[in-house]
């Protein structure tokens, strides 16, 4: 009994170094909290000591608002041309859908058999479907990104080539398509997390927003009015714009060109996984969904009100080019 006394109040030599030598001791229990916070991370449960690597809620919504608005908005006047002031329903609808599919994807995320979260929805297709899904999500989710990447290319040499134009400057489309493109991924190149990317998103939040009023501004003080457009003191001969309640022959058409601008909330793995809270991405989301939805149908609504069954898509096709032009 005295021998067992005597081991158990015997301290081991590691527990001995760790006695004399606190540093040990820290190191290892440092050591130790970074191997749970590993086994956190492969878990699917948030990272607390990388948090600080990551973007609030603030961040989060200002990038939802700069990925999703703005895709196809220019369009949205043009949809209720096709179904009648009834698109404006399906402006609301659309946003409505896009929140449901885009909170069930955020749940997916954290539905991998065995733990840890899901990277994006090519993994999703796989664990649904196995490689048919990963290979068919994959293509589709390149076709999109490219996609989305090629019709802001398409846009914006064109506008800028007519604005250049207009001031005697003659520059190739094409190369203004290169040019636009290479400064559309930049960014990409040169950020890795979600707060780095705030600048950038403040900017073409604030861009698309400022777009949005012009349209609004451009529709309420130049409309149809009696067959013109009153520019001045000259009128613009543009025929009748007529009006109708609905038009269920433009339905599908309507409601599919309306989902398309809602198109930027593919980008859901991606904003919800770079938050440092995650579990408030349904309100965010939800927020930046209510704002996005307010102003399409504050565009779309102006836009058919002012231009009715001549509006043509996009939008800033309707407007008067200069005064001179009369």
């Amino acid at each position: 009994m005295a021998v067992i006394s005597r081991m158990s109040v015997a301290k081991s030599p590691r527990q001995s170094s760790y006695s004399t030598n606190p540093s040990l001791l820290l190191a290892e229990e440092s050591f130790s909290e970074l191997l749970l916070a590993k086994e956190q991370d492969d878990s699917g449960y948030p990272d607390n000591n990388s948090s600080v690597k990551k973007g609030s809620s603030l961040v989060a919504f200002v990038n939802i608002l700069c990925l999703a608005i703005g895709v196809g908005s220019l369009q949205l006047a043009y949809t209720l041309r096709q179904s009648g002031w009834f698109g404006a329903v399906f402006v609301v609808l659309a946003a409505c859908i896009a929140y449901l599919t885009s909170i069930i994807t955020a749940k997916c995320m954290y539905l991998k058999p065995g733990g840890g979260r899901i990277s994006g929805f090519h993994e999703i297709g796989y664990e649904a479907f196995g490689n048919i899904g990963y290979y068919t999500i994959t293509v589709f989710n390149i076709l999109n990104i490219m996609g989305t990447v090629g019709i802001y290319a398409i846009l914006s040499s064109n506008n800028i080539s007519g604005m250049l134009a207009q001031v005697g400057v003659h520059v190739r489309p094409r190369l203004l398509m290169l040019a636009t493109t290479a400064f559309m991924c930049a960014p990409t190149l040169f950020t890795k997390t979600l707060s780095e990317t705030l600048l950038v998103s403040i900017v073409g939040t604030a861009t698309s927003i400022i777009v949005t009023l012009v349209v609004i501004v451009m529709a309420c003080v130049y409309p149809i009015r009696n067959g013109g457009i009153r520019v001045g003191s000259a009128t613009m001969d543009t025929g009748l714009a007529n009006h109708y309640g609905a038009i269920p022959g433009g339905f599908a058409v309507s409601l599919s060109s309306v989902s398309f601008a809602y198109i930027g909330t593919t980008i859901v793995p991606h904003i919800e996984g770079s938050m440092r809270r995650p579990e408030s991405f349904a309100k965010v989301f939800g927020a930046a969904i209510a704002v996005i939805a307010s102003l399409y149908v504050a565009m779309s609504m102006t836009g058919y009100w002012a231009y009715g069954s001549r509006t043509l898509s996009p939008i800033t096709l309707n407007f008067p080019k200069s005064k001179q032009q009369h």
